[in-house]
């Protein structure tokens, strides 16, 4: 393969004696990998946010396309080097982004090493950092890794597939890192979030996304609540927080599936639940909650105020939440917001509250009704 030079397009001080510092170029390139030069030093090549959604589960993330990586000259200030290698078929994908910088001064003398395609820009910049893009074997993209000027590596992206090559595990795309530690596996993901927030999706017998759920690792030192007590828990390595969707099927509103919304932590376990379809919960009907909204737009919301919650509650559309201290939040049919106070594994609230714009009711109940503390 043949490379041309790129005309440099500005002027730069020669000074004797500059440092060679930073990491060295991609010494040996491969004679069927193509080089393209960027002007762009802020990451040429990008990975998509595509995700798996209800509608679109088979969505495949995907790089910034070869065919939009254009070769232009680096700018006065460095650029990026982008090296392309044949993808089993037809076309190609990036293995490599290289990003160059201005040296302080001209390095005279070039390695004998240094590849003829860098060459020229050798004297002139530095490297000072470099991504790697890992694939598997069905070609798909597994992991990125940046290499820095200290010698450091960190992985900054993983991807992990099903059986049926669906996407079963991915972390954020915002280039923050996945892991410090220079033995890191993209595999243990499937049992452990990492630094970076992490998305875990399931899928049905009938291939349709059933749940989708995003986590990460809570630093050390850092709790895993807020609000009074939460100083006093203790977080562990190893504890995360997180949240996502559960979707179930549901044939009488338009759309044909629904959802339940969920926040998670390691210590809590399920925190709260949160959807428009009331027909959950079916457990732990009253009969002010009988006769309540109907809007869509009204939510139901549970929040857990006690022990830890499984988070199988969610796979049985909270069959079983009458076990559990909870808050339970609703519009009633006359427009009120409702809030209900359950102790653990009762059926009855202990305490209502009734609100609207203009007007708060408590109600408190004891075994035998409402308590002598019940006030408007």
């Amino acid at each position: 393969m043949k490379f041309g030079w790129i005309t440099m397009l500005f002027c730069f001080p020669i000074v004797a004696g500059a440092s060679g510092a930073g990491i060295e170029p991609w010494g040996e390139v491969p004679k069927n990998v193509q080089v393209r030069f960027s002007p762009d030093s802020r990451g040429v090549v990008r990975v998509s946010g595509d995700r798996p959604t209800i509608l679109a589960p088979n969505v495949a993330i995907r790089l910034t396309s070869p065919d939009e990586i254009e070769n232009k000259p680096f700018d006065r200030d460095g650029g990026a080097v982008v090296y392309l290698e044949p993808n089993g078929g037809s076309g190609l994908r990036v293995v490599r982004e290289v990003k160059w910088v201005r040296r302080e001064a001209v390095f005279r003398k070039v390695p004998a090493d240094i590849p003829e395609a860098v060459g020229r820009v050798y004297p002139y910049f530095k490297v000072e950092s470099s991504r790697r893009f890992i694939y598997d074997d069905q070609g798909r993209i597994e992991s990125v890794i940046l290499d820095d000027s200290g010698g450091r590596s960190q992985v900054q992206f993983c991807a992990l597939y099903d059986a049926a090559g669906r996407v079963a595990v991915a972390t954020s795309t915002d280039n923050n890192p996945v892991s410090f530690d220079h033995d890191f596996n993209c595999e243990t993901l499937r049992g452990t979030p990492s630094l970076s927030m992490t998305e875990y999706f399931q899928y049905g017998n009938d291939g349709a996304l059933k749940r989708k759920l995003s986590k990460s690792l809570v630093q050390p030192g850092q709790s895993q609540e807020s609000g009074a007590g939460a100083e006093d828990r203790a977080v562990e390595d190893g504890s995360w927080r997180g949240y996502g969707e559960l979707y179930y099927v549901n044939g009488s509103n338009g759309v044909g599936y629904d959802s339940l919304v969920f926040g998670m932590s390691d210590a809590r376990g399920i925190e709260y639940f949160e959807t428009t379809n009331f027909s959950v919960a079916s457990s732990d009907v009253t009969p002010v909650f009988a006769h309540r909204s109907q809007e869509a737009s009204h939510k139901l919301r549970y929040t857990f105020t006690g022990e830890r919650v499984p988070p199988d509650l969610a796979k049985g559309l909270l069959e079983g939440v009458v076990g559990y201290a909870r808050v339970r939040q609703y519009y009633h049919s006359t427009g009120q917001r409702v809030f209900e106070v359950f102790a653990p594994g009762a059926k009855y609230p202990r305490e209502r509250q009734w609100r609207t714009l203009d007007l708060n009711r408590q109600e408190n109940y004891d075994a035998k009704g409402p308590a002598p503390s019940s006030r408007t």
